[in-house]
């Protein structure tokens, strides 16, 4: 500072010094909170790069944050996803995935589960949740988000498998019933068997007669299964091994069929177009089901016309004089 050589400069050092301390506090104050900033910033960035999670920051719908771990979620960078809408990671029909869990209900902030595509066109499960903040002074939203796939893939298994245990139950029930009517006994069984598949479109059972399948138990279009048949029959695989097969048409749906197996004799077969190819080993346990008890219904048949011709013949003896 710049004193004058007087006695009335000399009366307001004191306020000088007191000044030239403040002014020196504050630039230690400004430097340690500036430090203390830098030091902030340094540990978040720590934390967002290297955490488990997939942490990112949506406004308008797009990503304008977003650390490495998301980028390995989604099969790529975290740059390549700055910008893009969050909604172009999800098929329009994988929308209704998205689903809100009720898993932590005490807290104020949803949880969330949806499927979502990568790059390389496999699918993904996640769980996010999401809390409003201000982002270079606009409305945003800040996310973090888990790859949940080895859980949720465990989840329909166990899902799939207590379904496909009820069907074969029910199935196992009709098998100890009595039925005269072999139609309507398939209808029930087909039945069951849709119940232990998760979508399933069309669906028959079909019996040999002759060289000709017959349909005997039909859900769905009749047009579209008889269709799928006679293309499968010319190629001759339907009574063939529970397989898998690609429709003629092209489309998605996909087929799966089971042999229908009595008195070791491929009687006919069980066909499904349904989402699920996974259930292939359940179908072919369902099919040797059907085939047992159409072997048992053959059996009681045989049974009871031995028995009535056995009446027959008694009725006539006592007429005879």
């Amino acid at each position: 500072k710049y004193v004058v050589k007087s006695l009335e400069s000399f009366k307001s050092l004191p306020y000088v010094f007191e000044n030239l301390i403040q002014e020196a506090r504050f630039k230690i104050s400004e430097r340690q909170m500036r430090e203390c900033i830098e030091r902030s910033e340094r540990i978040h960035r720590n934390i967002v790069e290297n955490s488990l999670a997939g942490i990112y920051i949506l406004q308008e719908g797009a990503f304008k944050l977003a650390n490495p771990k998301l980028g390995d979620i989604f099969g790529c960078t975290a740059d390549s996803l700055l910008g893009m809408p969050f909604w172009k990671l999800v098929k329009p029909d994988d929308i209704q995935c998205v689903s809100q869990l009720e898993r932590d209900r005490q807290s104020s902030i949803p949880i969330f589960e949806s499927k979502v595509a990568r790059k390389d066109g496999t699918y993904r499960w996640i769980e996010f949740r999401t809390v409003p903040i201000e982002h270079e002074g606009q409305r945003a939203m800040l996310g973090n988000l888990l790859d949940i796939t080895e859980r949720k893939e465990l989840e329909i298994k166990i899902l799939r498998a207590n379904r496909e245990l009820e069907a074969m139950d029910r199935i196992a029930e009709i098998c100890l019933s009595p039925h005269e009517d072999t139609d309507r006994m398939l209808t029930d069984l087909l039945t069951c068997v849709i119940a232990g598949v998760g979508g399933v479109d069309v669906g028959g059972i079909f019996l040999q007669e002759g060289s000709s399948l017959v349909l005997r138990a039909l859900h769905g279009s009749v047009e579209i299964l008889i269709e799928f048949i006679e293309d499968i029959q010319a190629r001759g695989d339907l009574l063939g091994p529970a397989q898998s097969h690609q429709a003629k048409d092209g489309s998605e749906r996909g087929w799966i069929s089971a042999p229908v197996i009595s008195r070791e004799q491929r009687k006919g077969a069980l066909v499904l177009a349904c989402e699920e190819i996974e259930c292939l080993p359940f179908l072919e346990r369902a099919s040797m089901r059907i085939g047992h008890l159409l072997d048992g219904s053959e059996r009681s048949r045989s049974i009871l016309s031995a028995c009535a011709k056995a009446d027959e013949r008694g009725i006539a003896q006592n007429f005879i004089p």
